[in-house]
């Protein structure tokens, strides 16, 4: 991931913590692939999105946000 991909994705990571009604911080080591397929299908079902995303990538984008407070979590 070059220099300009890192701010796209910043930047869309911002955006969607400035939107979000709620955020959720998870570790799911040993999932498959399937399960994890399998839990985005249904998070999707009932309009929950689910990203992955770099610690430091997320790290910079909730600054100024409402959840600013998960930088001390990652």
């Amino acid at each position: 991931m070059n220099r300009a991909e890192k701010a796209d994705s910043i930047e869309t990571l911002n955006q969607r913590f400035n939107t979000a009604q709620s955020v959720v911080v998870a570790q799911y080591p040993g999932l498959t692939v399937h399960d994890m397929q399998d839990l985005r299908a249904k998070a999707r079902a009932v309009g929950v999105d689910i990203k992955v995303a770099k610690n430091r990538l997320v790290n910079i984008a909730v600054q100024g946000t409402p959840y600013k407070g998960l930088a001390n979590m990652l």
